[in-house]
């Protein structure tokens, strides 16, 4: 009975103890977000993952004896919920900032060995050049074109508003081609970001909102200024233009 109402007190104890450790790092991740040293939703990824998993798996371990053996012992976790190598690699990068505040609080004594993880390059999927220019071909013939579905026996789940080609759709796919950003960097983008320079060399200086790890302003090819001033003239013709469109 002893053996066991220790068990549960050493338990509680060390519990008690991890959850203070990881907020603690929490807190510190916080602190590199006020001095842009990482994107708030880089804080929100590493705060996720230290609040889960990495929780769940230490609140019933000794933290002194953190060892290489655990931490394999914590892949082998990870691996068993069906995450991708990546995604491990992210969860020990966490891992290794409560392994420094253990050091710092004298809990430990040295940094454990971390097992190497071996990633495989998976090369994105890319058009050719006479791909591309049937997209783009496409993209202007299917202007204002409705989008119908299969077959009209099949229900259609896509908002009407949706259902229509815009006519800007081929100007919009040149302009990511030419300013390198991508579909979730769009969505976010106002003319106030966007300021055109003209001089020996035309260029567009886009300053994004902050999306993922981009934070300084970025610089397109030339083709880029003539899309850009056809693209907002065409949407002040239509009531739009301004700073925040």
């Amino acid at each position: 009975m002893i053996n066991v109402v220790e068990t549960t007190i050493n338990s509680y104890i060390f519990e008690a103890h991890i959850e203070s450790v990881i907020q603690e790092v929490i807190a510190s991740e916080k602190s590199k977000v006020l001095r842009n040293e990482i994107t708030e939703g880089t804080f929100r990824i590493n705060a996720v993952r230290l609040n889960t998993h990495i929780y769940q798996f230490f609140k019933t371990k000794v933290l002194s004896d953190i060892d290489t053996d655990t931490i394999e012992a914590f892949v082998e976790y990870l691996t068993a919920q069906h995450f991708t190598t990546p995604t491990i690699i992210g969860y020990l990068s966490n891992f290794k900032k409560v392994i420094r505040l253990l050091m710092r609080k004298k809990i430990l004594a040295q940094m454990p060995l971390f097992p190497r993880m071996k990633m495989n390059s998976i090369p994105r999927g890319a058009f050719t050049i006479t791909e591309y220019a049937r997209i783009l071909k496409a993209s202007k013939a299917l202007r204002y074109k409705e989008c119908k579905g299969d077959s009209p026996e099949k229900r259609f789940h896509m908002r009407l508003s949706y259902r229509h080609m815009p006519y800007e759709m081929n100007w919009l796919i040149r302009f990511m081609v030419y300013t390198f950003l991508r579909p979730g960097d769009i969505r976010q983008l106002k003319n106030k970001h966007i300021e055109v320079i003209l001089g020996k060399y035309n260029y567009l200086r886009i300053t994004p909102p902050e999306v993922k790890r981009h934070r300084s302003a970025m610089v397109s090819m030339p083709q880029a200024v003539g899309i850009y001033n056809r693209v907002k003239a065409f949407n002040t013709a239509n009531g739009f233009g301004g700073p925040e469109d």
